[in-house]
């Protein structure tokens, strides 16, 4: 069945159950195989692991309230433990946040919570804003295993998320000169130089200085007898 677009409701009326009436109502109800009143056919039910959080709001569809509700069957992760499978097909996952809470109804625990936020890939990376609320039975009713999935977007913490990629951007690549090391690594590979033949290039520079400083004057060694003879 298809979910109604339109509200039955009468204006200034949400869907918002309770915990208390999520568990006692819908999840009892359908664990016991007994009709239950869904103007609006809400409850969906559905492998709900081999969806994305955007697909299953796109198979679910648009309502006023942003919760979508999904009625599922428990998967053991290991045939030989209690943990449940919640990997989903694009081998992302849905990872506890919280430990398992109880709901309690005039004094007696009736069922309970935990909370989970969906992660992208494996590990702890790729943490979104879609959160879920599973609710189940307690362990003394045993009803076919159901669960009931709230599914929602975190909508401020999407928003916050949206603002922190626009408002920083990608830091500037630093550019890097690898004609400097090339040149050091070329000097340094030189081998050394002898003393003799380094004493002898520096000679010859110096003479060739000399000879090309063309302002240079020799004295003339008459002038200096003459000059010296004078003195005397």
């Amino acid at each position: 069945m298809e979910i109604s677009s339109e509200n039955p409701l009468p204006v200034g009326f949400r869907f918002q159950p309770t915990e208390q009436e999520l568990v006692l109502y819908y999840l009892n109800s359908k664990a016991m195989n007994l009709d239950f009143e869904d103007p609006t056919n809400r409850f969906q039910e559905l492998d709900l692991y081999n969806f994305t959080p955007p697909q299953l709001r796109e198979k679910y569809g648009v309502q006023k309230e942003r919760e979508m509700y999904f009625f599922v069957k428990k998967v053991l992760k290991f045939s030989t433990g209690k943990r449940l499978q919640r990997r989903t097909a694009d081998n992302g996952h849905w990872r506890a946040s919280t430990k398992e809470s109880n709901i309690e109804f005039n004094g007696r625990v009736v069922g309970h919570r935990r909370n989970l936020v969906y992660h992208k890939g494996k590990g702890r990376g790729g943490k979104t804003n879609w959160l879920m609320c599973e609710y189940r039975l307690p362990d003394d009713i045993q009803l076919g295993d159901w669960l009931l999935c709230k599914v929602y977007l975190n909508e401020k913490e999407q928003l916050k998320t949206q603002v922190k990629l626009v408002s920083d951007p990608p830091p500037v690549p630093i550019p890097h000169f690898s004609g400097d090391i090339v040149e050091e690594a070329s000097t340094s590979s030189m081998p050394p130089e002898s003393s003799s033949s380094l004493s002898s290039r520096t000679s010859k520079q110096s003479t060739a200085m000399i000879e090309s400083d063309s302002y240079i004057h020799r004295p003339d060694s008459k002038k200096i007898v003459i000059y010296y003879m004078t003195m005397m």
